[in-house]
């Protein structure tokens, strides 16, 4: 059983990395692999929640600027 604590801390450690670098949709698989290994942590299960939010938010603005890009081009 101490293997899994193992393998779900440092699965973890990656995905808080990962969401610190900004890298949510990649956090989100990272912290997905966690609760896999240990689905009682609930500290994965929030940060996991986090993450896909800034994720989504980060799509919405990305796709937001792309059609105002796009907006601006056919305007010339």
């Amino acid at each position: 059983m101490g293997g899994t604590c193992s393998v779900t801390g440092d699965v973890k450690g990656k995905a808080n990395e990962l969401f610190k670098e900004g890298k949510y949709g990649e956090a989100v698989e990272a912290y997905t692999v966690a609760l896999d290994a240990d689905p009682k942590d609930h500290t994965v299960y929030s940060n996991r929640s986090a993450a896909r939010m800034k994720y989504v938010r980060a799509r919405r603005e990305g796709d937001r600027r792309l059609g105002m890009g796009q907006g601006r081009s056919e305007r010339g």
